[in-house]
């Protein structure tokens, strides 16, 4: 099961592991690139600024590419921009449910592929 989780102040998604509370409870950083907006924004405690060299960053820089050339609602106001809130939120998530399976299909061609070699 994948849990999806997005920083409570920033509404990033690209947030680490941090270990656990003296309770037991999980903790996470939110990790972004070393932009100094982001030093006035958010607060030190749960965000850190990483080099882009580090790499991790790359997953939601991948996902970010991967959404501006696909859902041109979100690159300037053309046609196919939505005047209500609603449209343009389940345009987004229509686009990442059907990304979502076609990586998981992706990944199962792939395993098929792999146990087929061996045997």
């Amino acid at each position: 099961m994948k849990i999806e989780l997005t920083c409570p102040t920033c509404g990033s998604h690209n947030i680490s592991k941090n270990g656990t509370t003296r309770r037991g409870k999980q903790t996470y950083k939110c990790l972004t690139d070393d932009w100094e907006a982001y030093v006035d924004v958010m607060p030190g405690k749960r965000h850190v600024a990483v080099d882009k060299d580090s790499g991790l960053t790359s997953d939601i820089e991948r996902l970010n590419n991967t959404l501006r050339p696909r859902i041109s609602r979100l690159v300037r106001k053309t046609l196919s921009f939505s005047k209500k809130l609603e449209h343009h939120i389940g345009a987004i998530w229509m686009f990442i449910h059907d990304y979502n399976c076609r990586v998981r299909e992706q990944l199962a061609a792939r395993e098929e592929s792999i146990f087929s070699s061996v045997l």
